[in-house]
């Protein structure tokens, strides 16, 4: 039972499936591409380590100043003013199609619901779409009373691709003349 295993000879033939001929083709190319990227020589890996960079602000800002208030004509419960409001907008998307949604305080009197755009109020931009100012005259009652100091209250918002609103930012509003 123990016979010498012998070796067959060149002239002998072995039959191979051609799919074991196809694994055996592919590991000695495997091979021979892997030693074509493996370095000769093996070193100590090198870790470089240091500080990431602050994250940037993802989201574009959309910011205005306090409004700047003169009454024109009239006198309390009605008189006429002109407004006007420096913005910046990191995206650039103020212009005429903008809407601006201001209020009286106390009393909560809403001067511009915000539903027409500035060109539908009136508002003249002067400026480019990233920074400038919005001029406008409206009609206020400015809901005078002894017991607060009324306010102009204004939000400007930009619809250009999302729905993006100011900060709001508010000013007293000024005596009119006698």
């Amino acid at each position: 039972m123990n016979e010498p295993i012998v070796a067959p000879e060149a002239s002998d033939e072995v039959k191979i499936g051609r799919r074991r001929l196809l694994k055996m083709v592919m590991a000695a190319g495997g091979a021979v591409a892997a030693s074509s990227v493996l370095p000769g020589k093996w070193a100590k890996p090198e870790v470089q380590a240091g500080v990431l960079p602050a994250q940037p602000l993802v989201s574009p800002l959309l910011t205005i100043d306090p409004p700047t208030l003169q009454c024109l004509f009239g006198s309390p419960p009605t008189a006429f003013y002109s407004a006007g409001f420096n913005y910046n907008d990191t995206e650039g998307e103020v212009d005429d199609t903008a809407t601006l949604f201001a209020r009286a305080t106390p009393c909560g009197e809403i001067v511009f619901d915000g539903s027409k755009s500035l060109g539908g109020i009136g508002a003249i931009v002067n400026g480019t779409n990233f920074s400038g100012t919005i001029l406008l005259n409206f009609t206020s009652t400015a809901c005078f009373d002894s017991n607060a100091t009324p306010e102009f209250c204004v939000i400007l918002g930009v619809n250009r691709p999302f729905l993006r609103n100011s900060n709001e930012e508010c000013q007293p509003f000024p005596v009119c003349p006698e």
